[in-house]
């Protein structure tokens, strides 16, 4: 259902955000990134706007996806979760404890965005060093704390999955 406006063809969209339904009016060629910030998602940053630095991250149907790159018209459908609505998730408690608890986030910007592409990491079980750093590759953070973050990382899926052998 397509209408034409001044700022061009626009599209209702109908998704669960932290479960909760929308439906919202987005323009065709509207980035989800935009959107989730017109409703007030302020983890969801957009800073590089062409898919690079990961502070977009957010989860649609459970897969990290960089939301500056993700039209909000495919969102349709979809359930979309970002930081903010996973303050009671016990993977998203771990991993900000172990981030704190490693000094992994100097201005913080980066880190909602890291820590939604590390959510992943936790059904795959425990990681190497090397396969964090891999699934990790595209999230930028400009102060450089890449070690500590992959660090409590491993420390958070190390945790976790000790708690599952219990």
């Amino acid at each position: 259902m397509s209408e034409s406006g001044l700022g061009g063809d626009q599209e209702m969209v109908r998704f669960d955000l932290n479960g909760s339904p929308v439906e919202i009016r987005v323009f065709i060629d509207e980035p989800l990134s935009q959107v989730l910030r017109r409703l007030g998602e302020s983890t969801v940053r957009e800073s590089c706007a062409v898919g690079l630095c990961g502070c977009c991250t957010a989860l649609v149907d459970g897969k990290s996806v960089s939301t500056c790159l993700y039209w909000a018209a495919m969102a349709d459908g979809t359930r979309i979760e970002t930081l903010s609505g996973l303050t009671s998730d016990e993977r998203v408690t771990a991993l900000q404890g172990s981030i704190a608890k490693h000094g992994a986030a100097q201005c913080g910007y980066c880190t909602p965005g890291m820590v939604m592409t590390a959510l992943e990491l936790f059904d795959a079980g425990e990681q190497s060093t090397k396969e964090i750093e891999a699934h990790m590759n595209g999230n930028l953070c400009r102060c450089a704390c890449y070690p500590e973050m992959r660090c409590a990382i491993k420390d958070a899926l190390a945790t976790a999955n000790k708690s599952l052998e219990t």
